[in-house]
């Protein structure tokens, strides 16, 4: 960390929404501790599904991102719990959740973990792990998503399947029975 800068400016790119974006058949997001089915499903999908298939799975590096290896297990749940990566697939450009935490925890739970994220902590940089709770709550919000309980999938308008990557911060307005019937960006 600089004194000038506090770190990366630049938000990280998201593998799993660059490859949707590419019309893969199967893309799917998920982590290897918490919920194994979970993998274990994804992993079965993108064996069979016909032509290529893309399978993200969030594996945390004890050094790295500087926490305690015995923390790996905690650190795959915040991080899901948090929304920081929620565990989602694309099948045919169509976008499923396959979970939603009941009660969204604060991403400052997932944040304070790890060394790599304690320049957000310094007086003054407040804002810091507001706007990541803004980005990770805006990402998962409701009208966003299409439930892990089967509603029918959201669609843009004109009727291509998501067709601005997840990353973008943009705001849909959901229409009866769950269709996007607009999104402007912010």
């Amino acid at each position: 960390m600089g004194t000038v800068v506090p770190g990366k400016t630049q938000n990280k790119k998201n593998l799993t929404d660059i490859i949707a974006a590419h019309n893969v058949p199967y893309v799917a997001q998920t982590t290897f501790i918490g919920n194994f089915r979970d993998l274990y499903t994804k992993a079965q999908k993108a064996i069979y599904t016909p032509g290529p298939s893309f399978l993200n799975i969030m594996a945390p590096c004890p050094r790295g991102w500087e926490y305690p290896a015995e923390k790996l297990p905690e650190i795959c749940k915040l991080a899901v719990e948090t929304c920081v990566w929620p565990l989602y697939e694309v099948i045919d450009g169509v976008w499923h959740l396959s979970y939603e935490p009941k009660n969204k925890r604060p991403v400052e739970e997932y944040l304070r973990l790890q060394g790599r994220f304690r320049h957000m902590f310094k007086p003054g940089n407040e804002w810091m792990i507001e706007a990541a709770q803004q980005k990770t709550w805006t990402k998962t919000g409701r009208s966003s998503w299409p439930s892990a309980r089967g509603d029918p999938p959201h669609r843009h308008r004109t009727g291509k399947p998501w067709d601005v990557p997840r990353g973008f911060p943009c705001i849909w307005q959901v229409g009866p029975g769950g269709s996007v019937i607009d999104r402007w960006f912010r």
